[in-house]
This record gives structure tokens, sequence and C-alpha cells, in this order.
């Protein structure tokens, strides 16, 4: 289905037409077979002797491993006169005379709507007409530059499998801090909350620095972070907050947490983080 036309030799002693191509396919086991086939009308423009050169076609070998070509044969054609002249019959007379002679005419050439010089004037356009072209004009352009950058973009999505969570991670922890706080279990459940700010933390270090954030320990988060250039305070704050967060979720007794001020600061952190990872690319 993706052979293509081969491409013929340059015909100059011919008008070359072409027809509609065909082909058909067949199936024989774990076997595909087909044929495909172009057809070209070549009209002489002049009799005597003529070649059609050959005509190559390149291919890959599977069984060799390499590329091939094949060609066909020259094509010698020999061209005769026609043995009556063909006459353009475009007017009729409708009563000869010695003098002028009545015509009908028989066929005309496609004219232009206007004929006068005045159709050679320029004209402006004003008001919302004017308005109006100039969108129109600007229209396609400016949709063919946001269809490209959109494909771009989807392209390096396809490329980059992690692109996404990498732009995403700061906007999804902090929608996630904001469901947090709108929780009613974790606002009256410290261990909920706990595990809730952790899991928002972990996941956006995961996230941003294409790790699986869902398992990472606070040393793990620190040791991260120490590596893409975090400030230290920074860091230290983050695992500060991770092991409280620890401390809450599985002590004891549950260590009583400021919710309010612990998302307010949690989400000032990671903007932080997020200037000093500087943008994504």
């Amino acid at each position: 289905q993706m052979l293509g036309e081969p491409k013929l030799p340059e015909l100059l002693g011919f008008k070359v037409y072409d027809d509609k191509p065909s082909g058909d396919l067949d199936r024989r086991g774990d076997r595909l077979f087909g044929r495909k086939t172009y057809r070209k009308a070549l009209v002489p423009l002049a009799p005597g002797d003529h070649q059609v050169p050959p005509i190559r076609l390149v291919y890959f070998d599977p069984g060799a491993g390499a590329f091939r070509t094949r060609a066909t044969e020259t094509l010698p054609i020999g061209v005769t006169p026609s043995e009556s002249k063909e006459e353009l019959m475009l007017t009729e007379s409708l009563a000869p005379t010695t003098g002028k002679v009545a015509v009908r005419i028989l066929a005309d050439d496609i004219l232009p709507i206007r004929r006068g010089l005045e159709a050679l004037g320029g004209r402006r356009i004003t008001g919302w007409r004017g308005w109006g072209w100039a969108g129109s004009a600007l229209f396609s352009p400016l949709a063919f530059l946001a269809l490209f950058g959109l494909r771009r973009r989807q392209a390096r999505f396809e490329s980059d499998r992690g692109l996404r969570r990498r732009r995403n991670a700061l906007r999804s922890s902090l929608q996630r801090l904001d469901e947090i706080t709108i929780d009613r279990v974790a606002r009256f459940d410290p261990q909920t909350f706990a595990r809730e700010a952790s899991l928002c933390v972990r996941h956006y270090v995961g996230d941003r620095l294409d790790a699986a954030g869902g398992v990472l320990t606070p040393k793990e988060v620190e040791n991260l972070l120490t590596t893409a250039q975090v400030d230290e305070a920074g860091v230290r704050r983050i695992r500060e907050l991770l092991e409280r967060f620890e401390a809450a979720q599985y002590g004891v007794r549950s260590q009583s947490l400021d919710q309010e001020q612990v998302v307010r600061s949690l989400a000032q952190l990671l903007k932080d983080v997020e200037r000093q990872l500087g943008p994504v690319r």
C-alpha cells in the first residue's frame, strides 16, 4: 500500500497524462503478495523515432539485507504522421458572400468577467468589510502557527514520556494541597492529614525529578533535591516536614499539627523549590 510511484525520466517528445493507479493484495498463509500498476498516456508531439528511457525502481531486498535497483529497457517508439490533417473549427459561415461573411461562434475560450480597463483600477475596502478582510487574511497564518506549535508540543510529549509529569508537578501538588484543606476527614484526623501531606511532597519531588515519588523516604528526597542543587535550607526544611509527617502517622501518640499553617508553609516551600529547579526543558 505504501509503494510510491516510480519517477519517470524526462520525455521531451511527448505530453504525459496520468491515469488512475490500480492494485490488489493477496494473503497466503503468513505471507502477503500484491501488485500495483501505474499507467501513463503518452501523446507524441511530432512524428519520427522516439525513445522512452529506462525507468528505474529502487527497493529494499530483505533477503539480501540491501537496497537493489531494477530498470526497464529502453522502449523505442515510431511515430508516423496522421493521414488527414486535423482542422479546428471554431466558427461557421452563415451566409458566404463576396464581401463580409456572417459567422457563428462555435467555441470560445474562457474570458474574464470584466473586459474593460476599469477592472485594473484599485478599490479601497473600508468600514467593517476592511476589518473583516484583514481578519480573514490573518486567520490562516495564525491558525497554521497555532497548529504547528501544538503539533511540536505533542511530538515533545510523545518523545519524552516524563515531560508532562515534570511540567505538571507543581500544579498537581498545589491542587492536592487544596483538596486536603477541604477534606473533612483529614481536618479531624491528624494521621490522615499527615499521610496526605507527606504524599503530596513526595509525589512532587518524584514527578519533578523523574522518580517514583510514592515510595521515597525522607533521606531519598533529601538526596534528590541536593543533587538537583536546591539550597540547603530548603532541603532541610522539606526533610524535617516529612519526618514530622511520619511521626504523626506512626508515632504512639499523634503529634498535633496546625494544619492550615502547615499547608500554607508547604505550598510556599514547593514554589521556592520549583523556582530553584528552573524551567522544565
